[in-house]
C-alpha cells in the first residue's frame, strides 16, 4: 500500500485543524449569558419587610396628614356610615355624593367583583354645623360605579364598570333616592 506523501500531509493537516477547533470549543465551554443585574430600586423606595398595616381610628388617621401651616383636616364622614368609598363629588347645594364600591377586590382574585351591589350615597348637612347628618342611598345595585357627577338638583351622571354609556339618575320626588335611570 503506497501513500503519497502530499496526500498524507494534507490529511494530517486537516485532522490537526479539526482537532484544534474541537479543543478550542471545549476550552471555551458553552456560551454563557452575561450576569443580569436586578434593576435598582427607584430613589426613595423602601421594600424592606414591614409589619402588616393595622387599621386605625379615623381620629388617629386625621393626625397623620401632613398639611401646610394654617390648614387642618376635619373628619366629616367615616366607617361604618360609608363602606368602600372611592370617589366623592359635591352638588351646588353642598350635598356630598359618595361612590361606594362594595364588591371591589374583596379577595386577591377579585372574586365576584362584578356583582351589582355597589351604591352611591348622598349626604347633607341640614343644620349648617359642618357635619353631614342626613343620608340616603341615592342609587343602589350598581356594578362598581366610577363616578357620580352632579347635574341639576336631584340628578347625577353615573358610569359603571364595563359599561360604555353614562346614565342619568334622577330623584323625581325629592326624597333623596333616584327613582329614574335614563341613558345620557
Amino acid at each position: 500500500m503506497q501513500i503519497h506523501l502530499s496526500k498524507l500531509i494534507t490529511r494530517l493537516s486537516s485532522l490537526m485543524l479539526v482537532a484544534l477547533a474541537v479543543v478550542g470549543v471545549a476550552a471555551q465551554g458553552p456560551p454563557v449569558a452575561p450576569a443580569v443585574q436586578p434593576p435598582a430600586d427607584p430613589p426613595g423606595s423602601d421594600f424592606l419587610p414591614r409589619p402588616p398595616v393595622v387599621r386605625q381610628a379615623p381620629e388617629v388617621q386625621q393626625q397623620l396628614f401632613l398639611l401646610p401651616p394654617g390648614y387642618k383636616a376635619e373628619l366629616v364622614l367615616a366607617d361604618p356610615a360609608i363602606r368602600g368609598p372611592v370617589a366623592i363629588n359635591f352638588d351646588a347645594n353642598g350635598r356630598m355624593y359618595v361612590v361606594e364600591m362594595w364588591s371591589y377586590m374583596r379577595d386577591a382574585d377579585g372574586s365576584n367583583s362584578r356583582e351589582p351591589n355597589s351604591r352611591i350615597s348622598r349626604w347633607e348637612d341640614t343644620n349648617g354645623d359642618g357635619t353631614f347628618d342626613r343620608s340616603t342611598v341615592f342609587a343602589d345595585g350598581l356594578v362598581m360605579p366610577r363616578t357620580a357627577f352632579p347635574l341639576e338638583d336631584g340628578a347625577i351622571l353615573v358610569l359603571e364598570t364595563d359599561k360604555r354609556e353614562l346614565f342619568k339618575f334622577v330623584d323625581t320626588n325629592g326624597d333623596g333616592v333616584a327613582d329614574r335611570k335614563d341613558p345620557f
